[in-house]
């Protein structure tokens, strides 16, 4: 898949999954989740627990991420959890 052209680009590690869960982990760019928290008018951290990125991908080459707001409150308090367990472990 071309890639669009103007574009930022980074390079990151893809590191092994946790045990039990089959995904991947991978860094996404601070800039990136920032500037869109600032696009939504919200805090870092409020954009942290109401928010998820949802990967695209199938019949194309590649993956696509966007941002979508949490609609289920115990999705929601998954993801926090999840960011409150993040910061413990830096």
């Amino acid at each position: 898949m071309p890639l669009p052209k103007d574009t930022l680009q980074k390079q990151y590690q893809i590191r092994m999954p946790v045990e039990g869960r089959k995904s991947f982990i991978v860094t996404m760019p601070y800039e990136v989740v920032v500037r869109e928290a600032r696009r939504r008018g919200l805090k870092l951290e409020e954009f942290l627990e109401k928010y998820q990125v949802i990967a695209h991908y199938d019949n194309f080459e590649g993956v696509f991420y966007t941002f979508e707001a949490v609609k289920d409150k115990d999705e929601a308090d998954k993801i926090s959890q999840g960011h409150e367990q993040g910061q413990k472990n830096k």
